[in-house]
């Protein structure tokens, strides 16, 4: 990934913060050409760390949500954050699409 789509994602514009904000995260940065990029799977191990670290000391059944999060099961993940849900709303929500914008930050954040 470019430097600049990383800082998109962490909402940098300067690239010397982006390049102090990978090297306190040991995430190494390579230069091909005129370009600087960062290993995906260096970012993408950084946010799975922290979004486990912050389900691990927030709540008390940190291997069920975090199961929850890598099926991508959005009706187990709600029920066990304890977040209200009606039995109606579980089965439209089922057959709902994604809106393009959500389509658009989702697409994003697998390609990141």
């Amino acid at each position: 990934m470019k430097l600049s789509e990383l800082g998109f994602l962490l909402d940098y514009e300067d690239t010397r913060s982006i390049e102090g904000w990978c090297q306190k995260n040991k995430i190494p940065i390579m230069t091909a050409g005129r370009q600087k990029y960062v290993p995906t799977f260096f970012v993408d191990l950084y946010f799975q760390n922290y979004v486990t670290k912050f389900v691990t000391a927030n709540y008390t059944n940190p291997e069920a949500i975090m199961n929850a999060i890598d099926t991508n099961d959005s009706i187990k993940l709600s029920e066990l954050l304890e977040a209200p849900t009606d039995p109606i709303v579980k089965s439209e929500y089922k057959k709902k699409e994604h809106s393009k914008v959500t389509q658009q930050f989702l697409s994003n954040i697998q390609t990141a």
